[in-house]
């Protein structure tokens, strides 16, 4: 089997970076103007600046990964013959998951996308080769 590259959709990266640049922008007033949103529904002054916070820190914590993800050139997927390298997402191992390994793979569908998901045996390999303790955290709890 010789080697099949996959390269990222860079426009599908620029709609998450540009709608997460909007989200940004709509939570800093919610933070350094609270007293301004107060309604029937929001009464609190305080739990809307934490809305606020929560969509800052939310928005930074993905802002980053994606624009460093838009400007690398790598591949999003590698398969060949040891095993598949998936550099799809900003926390990914970068390093080939062997076939042997792998257990299941599955199609997901999710609104208007659509994903693999890769069933591995040892799990805790895996984790334990991902140097970034950022990287590890994310594979671990978010997926």
């Amino acid at each position: 089997m010789e080697e099949l590259e996959i390269k990222l959709g860079r426009l599908k990266i620029l709609k998450v970076l540009l709608g997460l640049c909007l989200f940004f922008a709509l939570s800093i007033p919610l933070f350094l103007n609270s007293g301004n949103y107060i309604s029937f529904s929001f009464r609190s002054a305080g739990f809307i600046k934490l809305i606020g916070l929560i969509g800052i820190f939310f928005t930074s914590f993905l802002f980053f990964p994606m624009l460093i993800r838009l400007f690398d050139w790598k591949f999003g997927l590698i398969l060949n013959k040891d095993g598949i390298v998936i550099n799809t997402s900003a926390y990914s191992l970068g390093f080939p998951i062997l076939w042997k390994d792998i257990t299941e793979i599955k199609e997901i569908s999710g609104g208007r996308g659509k994903a693999l998901v890769f069933k591995v045996k040892n799990v805790e390999y895996y984790l334990a080769k991902t140097r970034n303790p950022i990287n590890r955290f994310a594979l671990k709890y978010l997926g």
